[in-house]
């Protein structure tokens, strides 16, 4: 009926006009919209790219208005697109291009952006740098929040039992027991539809982000698209402002490099002293994930993650790759192979032989048991492997990767915190050039790790990260 409808007047659109919209960022070419709306369909192409540029007039109207007077941080990495040619010509071939795809978010129930904020960033940079913390002081910190590291993998050895068939909690008689509720939130992030963070994406650049100059380049341009083009803007950013930068580590590495190369200017906004880069959570959990298949992927005849692999029937895990689906699947791998091992944890743990004599426990002792796992089977690092945990080395460091995942998916600042500081407990030493954070205080501390300090471990470095984030 509405082609119908259509068919008859051009007015009677409004199936149309939603998908041609809907075609448009499906990646349906001009020619395929054309045919659709040949059909009845669909409204035609120049119809439909003016509209969405319509859109994206008022989006970016919208998005300059709300960025100025909230609380807002901006994200960017490197984008590759293909721009095919199905009809092959001298003159034309199948082209790839690389450039950079942005995304602004904002909070609009944050505190307001403080015109002294930038200010006080600059005095606990410059305080970080003639105080800089030791390694022993980040060892103190790691060590004073291992107990509630301990408490919250404990929680999760417990649940590992209660989502269990054989456990059955929905017949288990004190399955509503004060012993089973998880470790209390400490400064969790506010949630509901009052404090909904609004997305927006800007527009595409066509420059990556592959040198120092390119970042610049990239970061003047998406300044410019959230209205920063004056010079009184300019000078207000550059005085006023922090612009928080969140990437992976190649974004966070180029635009540290930039300021320091930068550093000789003549004013702020030249310098970059407003610009904060952050890292991004989820390619620290890659990260994480990566080192866990280096260190244990082992062979199918010894007891690392290749034997599970294989006898699970996981494919594509043999080489660690960026692109694709291989960390989603490596960490489904992960979560597997740990329930499979904290199982027979139980087993071994309780003395019994099938996961159904547990029921007869109580809620209190279920939860010492869980306890009990954690501080002899998954907190000693130089102790001898158990029968439950022989066949997997990488035991204890899989079960802390699967803790903090859970605290960046439950919003938690201070578990987040406290996690990221003992993470990789046990890990092996690693090789580092050397690593350096900027600021002190609440926007972040100062801490370098020189040349002659090579062999590191992954907890000493990672517990700095906190205050890299701007975490007390």
């Amino acid at each position: 009926m509405s082609s119908i409808s259509y068919a008859r007047s051009s007015r009677c659109n409004r199936l149309q006009r939603v998908l041609a919209i809907y075609f448009k960022f499906k990646g349906l070419t001009a020619k395929g919209v054309d045919t659709l709306h040949a059909l009845g369909l669909s409204m035609s192409s120049k119809w439909t790219t003016n509209s969405v540029e319509a859109m994206s007039v008022e989006a970016m109207k919208e998005v300059e208005a709300l960025a100025n007077i909230h609380a807002s941080l901006l994200s960017y990495d490197n984008a590759y697109m293909t721009f095919r040619v199905f009809g092959q010509r001298l003159e034309r071939d199948t082209t790839h291009a690389a450039g950079t795809a942005a995304t602004v978010y904002i909070k609009k129930d944050a505190p307001p952006p403080d015109p002294l904020s930038n200010s006080r960033l600059q005095q606990y940079k410059r305080r970080g740098l003639v105080n800089p913390i030791s390694a022993m002081d980040i060892i103190s910190m790691a060590e004073t929040s291992h107990e509630d590291v301990l408490r919250f993998e404990a929680y999760h050895v417990l649940q590992v039992l209660l989502d269990s068939a054989e456990f059955d909690l929905l017949t288990y008689s004190s399955r509503e027991s004060p012993a089973f509720d998880p470790p209390s939130a400490v400064e969790p992030l506010p949630c509901g539809p009052g404090h909904t963070t609004l997305q927006y994406m800007l527009g595409s650049l066509p420059t990556p982000e592959a040198t120092y100059e390119d970042n610049d380049t990239v970061i003047s341009e998406l300044l410019k698209q959230l209205g920063c083009q004056s010079p009184a803007d300019l000078q207000r950013m550059g005085l006023e402002h922090i612009l928080y930068i969140v990437g992976d580590q190649l974004t966070v590495e180029r635009i540290r490099g930039l300021q320091r190369l930068l550093c000789q200017e003549r004013n702020s906004f030249e310098r970059l002293d407003f610009v904060l880069p952050v890292f991004g959570w989820l390619h620290f959990q890659m990260a994480f994930a990566k080192s866990l298949h280096k260190q244990y992927y082992g062979s199918n005849k010894g007891k690392g993650l290749q034997h599970a692999f294989t006898t699970l029937g996981r494919k594509g895990l043999e080489r660690r790759v960026t692109q694709g689906p291989f960390h989603d699947n490596l960490e489904n791998a992960l979560f597997d192979v740990l329930t499979a091992h904290l199982r027979v944890c139980w087993k071994s743990a309780s003395g019994v032989s099938k996961l159904e004599d547990l029921r007869n426990q109580t809620p209190e002792q279920l939860k010492d048991l869980a306890e009990k796992i954690v501080y002899e089977y998954a907190d000693t690092p130089r102790a001898e492997p158990t029968p439950a945990t022989y066949s997997f080395r990488g035991f204890r460091e899989s079960e802390g990767f699967v803790v903090r995942r859970t605290h960046c998916s439950a919003g938690g600042l201070a578990r987040m915190r406290t996690a990221y500081r003992a993470v990789s407990r046990g890990h092996g030493p690693i090789r580092a050039r050397g690593l350096a954070f900027r600021g002190a205080g609440p926007y972040g501390a100062r801490w370098y790790v020189p040349r002659s300090a090579l062999r590191v471990s992954v907890r000493r470095i990672v517990a700095s990260i906190p205050f890299a984030m701007g975490l007390p």
